[in-house]
């Protein structure tokens, strides 16, 4: 059985202070074959290799935009440097509060918990997400049933955290080679991605810490005090 390990599964920075030689470098990247694709994002240009891009040739101060998919931060840790930490520290070297004066910026990152050992029991957290026994700072709740299997989303994909926990098996079609395997995911844009890469600590201690401030479940909200509700067990189990 596999076992359960949390993954970066979106990337997304811009960089106004290296060219698209040196931001190749950087990743590690110089001895694959990229191609030359056109841009998108307000980008002319983009080089392209296994869901890594690299786009160029922008307007005046736009710089260079690098996006990763899934599969993207895959290729990366395979064929790059797949060293996040120092590019983390690099980007939160180069930012600054002020967007004029800001050299670097992340503006999107995903980080993926992957369940294989049934800690997390989607079918109850359906249940309980519709008896609203959760405590979050997300406005916006739904739980999903549909023939890619069942979802429980917290927030909204277009504002800056979102929290999605659905069928990975199911969605990946992989019903005959693993039993159980459930991805619990952050969504992380702007101010929060910037957030997360301020904290101390490495991807677990990180993940959890932000998962944490923005859901839990509980047995019963203490409508006086919600901060004051009881963790449930299993999502106490999760947690730890």
């Amino acid at each position: 059985m596999k076992t359960d390990f949390l993954i970066y599964d979106y990337l997304t920075f811009t960089t106004k202070i290296q060219k698209v030689s040196e931001v190749v470098e950087l990743l590690g990247l110089s001895d694959v074959k990229f191609e030359l694709m056109n841009g998108f994002y307000g980008y002319k240009d983009k080089l392209f290799f296994d869901n890594i891009s690299i786009m160029f040739n922008g307007r005046v101060g736009m710089g260079v935009c690098v996006e990763m998919s899934g599969k993207g931060c895959r290729a990366f840790e395979t064929y790059g440097t797949g060293d996040y930490d120092s590019l983390f520290a690099l980007i939160l070297q180069n930012y600054d509060d002020d967007a004029d004066k800001r050299k670097m910026n992340i503006t999107r990152l995903d980080i993926a918990y992957d369940d294989f050992s049934g800690v997390l029991d989607l079918p109850l957290l359906c249940r309980e997400t519709q008896k609203h026994n959760f405590v979050s700072r997300f406005k916006d709740w739904q739980v999903i049933y549909g023939n890619k299997g069942i979802a429980v989303n917290h927030g909204s994909k277009a504002s800056t955290a979102f929290v999605r926990i659905y069928d990975k098996r199911l969605e990946q079609n992989m019903q005959d080679v693993v039993s159980h395997w459930v991805r619990c995911e952050l969504q992380l844009r702007k101010d929060c991605a910037i957030g997360y890469l301020m904290l101390s600590g490495d991807i677990n201690t990180k993940y959890f810490q932000v998962l944490n401030n923005y859901l839990r479940y509980v047995n019963v909200v203490v409508q006086s005090n919600p901060s004051m509700s009881e963790i449930a067990s299993y999502w106490l189990k999760f947690l730890q």
